[in-house]
């Protein structure tokens, strides 16, 4: 079973794990979503600071990903983030640039 997940730095990491549910501390660093759902393989492309439009694209993306592969996509679990918060795309090249002036 294939699980695409997407969302900002709340489901990026162990946090998309309800712990207490599933009796265990919540100090396991090492746990994921697929240690809960049997037989499953979970793409996660959550990523800290992202934005409802980034977490959208990303999702879609996977997805049309998968499915180009030929791969079923059985479950989708979007956690969007607040509905003001800003986003901006820079390019790693621009970025490192002494004349971007983002930077100064």
């Amino acid at each position: 079973m294939n699980i695409v997940t997407g969302g900002c730095s709340f489901s990026e990491t162990r946090h998309c794990v309800d712990y207490h549910r599933f009796g265990m501390m919540d100090d396991y660093d090492d746990m994921h979503l697929e240690d809960i759902v049997p037989n499953s393989k979970v793409y996660n492309t959550a990523m800290p600071g992202a934005g409802n439009g980034f977490i959208s694209r990303a999702v879609i993306y996977k997805v049309n990903e998968l499915l180009s592969k030929g791969e079923d996509v059985n479950h989708v679990c979007i956690q969007l983030t607040a509905c003001d918060r800003e986003e901006i795309l820079v390019d790693v090249d621009d970025a490192s640039s002494e004349t971007d002036k983002n930077l100064l």
